[in-house]
């Protein structure tokens, strides 16, 4: 569509009434973020600053924490 990832992200998450930032990679730019950083990653909350972010860190991802994070935030 011509639009960058980053455009994207930045389209959806500033009109969400949260983020969920799920993984190393997500919230904070994960391995590849390491120096050097060739590629450029950064978290989600770096990429879109100034979004309603919850960061949620672990590889491998536990389904069971974002359940739980959402029926805490639905509550």
């Amino acid at each position: 569509g011509g639009r960058t990832a980053l455009d994207l992200a930045t389209h959806v998450c500033k009109n969400a009434a949260a983020t969920i930032a799920v993984g190393a990679c997500a919230w904070d730019g994960g391995l590849v973020r390491s120096t050097p950083n060739p590629t450029g990653a950064v978290g989600i909350g770096e990429a879109v600053p100034g979004i309603k972010l919850i960061n949620m860190p672990g590889c491998p991802h536990n389904p069971v924490n974002t359940a739980a994070v959402l029926v805490h935030y639905l509550t």
